[in-house]
């Protein structure tokens, strides 16, 4: 009787969890060996970036020319969720929103959330709030983005806390249930005008 091949031998062993984390080292490593995370990099443009996350929804803005916030509310699920996983969240979130501006840059990022500043550095035991962070992580790297991000006070964070409580009362999406009735009588649809990356449709 044939022995089974080391691969499949390894892979009886991991679990699912197991298996992805090997996954993104395998994909990253060479990427993240070539530059030290948190070293401010030479002839990289310098970002500030301050974000927060309320009861409500979460915000952030960029210190660039004071123009530049974005802003979430949260749906029933996520207002259920931990605080810490809600500023995870918003800092991913902001991440994105700011991402074409961002890119290949030096980031220094500021939450007055000292888990969710921790958890991005080190990681977590929780695997919800792990993959968040691996997340983030990954989208730093793709992106060549080298992110410092540090904890300081409430206090120091009035303009993302008050973004963060911000409830718009105009920001209006369709069910995925409307969607697909649509999408059966007149589709397929190639192009959403009201979109952004969270609530665009499949």
């Amino acid at each position: 009787m044939q022995s089974p091949s080391p691969q499949r031998r390894i892979g009886t062993l991991f679990d699912d969890y197991c298996k992805k984390e090997l996954t993104f080292w395998k994909c990253y490593a060479k990427q993240l060996i070539s530059s030290t995370i948190n070293d401010k990099p030479a002839k990289k443009s310098n970002f500030i970036v301050y974000s927060d996350a309320s009861a409500s929804g979460c915000g952030a803005h960029l210190d660039l020319n004071g123009e530049q916030a974005c802003h979430k509310l949260w749906d029933v699920g996520e207002r259920e969720k931990s605080p810490t996983w809600r500023d995870l969240s918003a800092i991913d979130y902001a991440l994105k929103s700011f991402l074409p501006i961002i890119k290949g840059s030096y980031l220094k990022w500021f939450s007055d959330s000292q888990a969710a500043v921790k958890i991005i550095q080190v990681g977590s035991v929780k695997k919800e709030l792990h993959d968040l962070a691996i997340k983030i992580f990954q989208c730093c790297a793709v992106n060549q983005i080298s992110l410092d991000i540090q904890w300081i006070p409430r206090s120091d964070l009035e303009r993302a806390d008050y973004i963060s409580r911000i409830i718009d009362i105009d920001d209006w999406q369709i069910t995925s249930s409307c969607f697909e009735y649509i999408e059966n009588l007149w589709g397929p649809h190639t192009v959403d005008c009201f979109a952004n990356y969270y609530n665009k449709k499949p």
